[in-house]
């Protein structure tokens, strides 16, 4: 086995070879002086001489840098060649190099320093932080020295013979003591990307934290360290405890894969309490054994309706991992995070194609999320963002809505109480479907600027009520010029309640035929200035359009169209008409 670790060094190397040796026998003190005249030094000696003057070679940045150790096991355990490449110090042969560590790094072995003579150069790296992970290699322990010959071997500075022992006070073998090696937070056998590790829990207190799974759909599987595992619960248990250590993990997966991603299998029927503030690992652990090569869950595939709902200390999903490419399954994490009202680091999102009620009411009522994740999908479904953020009264960013084609109710109520919300998403969609829009921002009292709608195309009831309540929107959206209503609900509602909106000017809806107008300027308060560029107006509903408006204004409607509007007698009586 081999492991690569990095070493960067901030201290500059200090060589404790003299520059100029003394014949022996002679009482003469060593010349250690810097001369002003043109002097040459060896390679030694010019290292010296930077070190001793804090001063760094050209291109050194001031310090000096082991670019990798490599450990591999050459026989016996303990017998180890360690490749050392280095930067602002040139090795020689037969050197002793002393290195010493300062964490932070993970290790299981207590390295002995060996051949620890005094006769040779030594150089000392301190401040160094190594990051290993494996734990059948050696690495060294926190401010432990160990001193290796270096030798070169086809043009590279080997380290040999080096010798190790466990440290006598960890406890290597039962796993129930706290003493044991894996239980120790400084011990790390992860690698870095979460998608490869099964569900965890994580613990960051002091105190261990009991959980508990409530369901029907086992067999589950438990660990403390990832390697050793213990059967959980299985699939005739309902109420099952498990204890996350203090400073520690807790991993959770399947023992076997409930049907195959790809349909059939029986869906995630449990829930998660009691949490303590953090999850990662990858989600799709907790139903298939083979997780990590998992980007797709089909139909009938594996769902997680709820799981996390209700944990009030739950504060960072930001190492969840999701499948990366399409989630099929209806509901696969609807309300899945619902009422965490610590939450303030949701998980990545990154499928590009999302199933019906896919993240339906994910994060409703997360009263701390501050940032929504990003939501790249350009397949979309019914439902699939409906209330996803309901009630986060703290979402100040939302993420962009690349999709061009909406499903029907696909953003309904999607940002609906989001009080924080300052500024709206691009919404580049052109074909619409029915109720994709209804009230996806109501109650976002603090929203000053719609985003513009570019459809020329209309469904029913895409926009009805969508900026209800929005009582600080001043601008409203720019909407598509040559409207085609196909449905007559599209606009209800449409700003009921937005009592800061003074004037609207780029509704360029050319055809009001059929159309309900119902409440459309409802107790806009503030409004004085309305242009309407309709040249077909036939049989609308205006009722309550324009009630509890300003009583004063104006109303700029399209060439020769006067006659019609004074005719249909709905402009309250002390607004002006004027033809544009």
């Amino acid at each position: 086995m081999s492991n690569s670790l990095t070493i960067n060094v901030p201290n500059p190397v200090k060589q404790n070879t003299p520059l100029r040796n003394v014949p022996s026998g002679s009482t003469a003190e060593p010349d250690y002086s810097v001369k002003y005249v043109p002097q040459t030094l060896t390679e030694q000696q010019k290292a010296q001489a930077r070190a001793n003057i804090g001063a760094a070679a050209a291109g050194e940045g001031g310090g000096a840098t082991i670019n990798e150790f490599v450990y591999t096991r050459t026989g016996e355990p303990g017998e180890y060649t360690g490749v050392i490449s280095c930067e602002g110090y040139e090795p020689k042969e037969g050197d002793l190099m002393t290195i010493s560590f300062a964490g932070p790094f993970y290790t299981e072995y207590n390295p002995v320093t060996l051949n620890n003579g005094t006769t040779n150069p030594t150089v000392t790296l301190l401040n160094a932080e190594v990051n290993a992970t494996d734990y059948d290699e050696i690495n060294p322990e926190v401010n432990t020295k160990w001193t290796v010959r270096l030798t070169k071997v086809n043009d590279a500075w080997v380290a040999v013979n080096i010798s190790t022992q466990v440290q006598a006070d960890w406890n290597t073998s039962d796993a129930t003591m706290p003493s044991y090696i894996k239980n120790k937070p400084e011990i790390s056998n992860e690698p870095v990307d979460d998608r490869m590790l099964p569900f965890y829990v994580e613990n960051t207190s002091s105190s261990d934290v009991t959980c508990i799974i409530t369901g029907t759909y086992g067999p589950i599987q438990g660990s403390i360290d990832n390697k050793t595992w213990t059967d959980l619960m299985d699939s005739t248990q309902t109420d099952v405890e498990f204890v996350v250590p203090a400073n520690g993990r807790y991993y959770l997966k399947a023992k076997i894969s409930h049907g195959t991603p790809g349909g059939g299998g029986i869906e995630l029927g449990y829930q998660i309490t009691n949490l303590p503030d953090t999850i990662g690992g990858n989600l799709l652990s907790l139903t298939y054994t083979n997780f990590s090569e998992i980007d797709n869950v089909e139909v009938e595939g594996a769902k997680f309706q709820s799981c996390f709902a209700g944990n009030t200390n739950l504060k960072s999903a930001s190492k969840l991992k999701f499948p990366r490419g399409v989630i099929e399954t209806p509901e696969f994490a609807m309300q899945m995070f619902n009422g965490c009202t610590s939450l303030t680091e949701a998980p990545e999102l990154p499928a590009y194609s999302v199933g019906q009620q896919c993240y339906q009411e994910m994060f409703q009522n997360c009263t701390s999320l501050f940032k929504a994740p990003e939501l790249p999908a350009t397949t979309l479904t019914s439902y699939c963002y409906f209330k996803m953020f309901n009630g986060c009264t703290s979402l100040i960013t939302a993420p962009a809505l690349p999709a061009t084609t909406l499903a029907f109710g696909c953003y309904q109520y999607m940002f609906n109480g989001c009080t924080s919300l300052t500024q709206a998403p691009s919404l580049p969609a052109t074909v619409l479907a029915d109720y994709c829009y209804h009230t996806m921002f109501g109650t976002c009292s603090s929203l000053t600027i719609a985003p513009a709608l570019p459809a020329t195309r209309l469904a029913n009831y895409c926009y009805s009520a969508m900026f209800y309540n929005c009582t600080s929107l001043v601008v409203g959206p720019a909407i598509a010029q040559g409207q085609t209503i196909s449905y007559g609900n599209s606009f209800e509602q449409f700003f009921d309640g937005c009592r800061s909106l003074r004037s609207v000017s780029d509704l360029k809806i050319t055809n009001l035929t059929g159309t309900e107008m119902y409440y459309f300027f409802h107790y806009c308060s503030s409004l004085h200035e309305i242009y309407c560029y309709a040249t077909n107006i036939d049989n609308p509903n205006f009722g309550m359009c324009f009630n509890d408006i300003s009583p004063v204004g104006t109303f700029y409607c399209a060439s020769g169209m006067k006659s019609t509007w004074e005719s249909l007698n709905v402009i309250p009586s002390g607004w002006t008409i004027v033809e544009m």
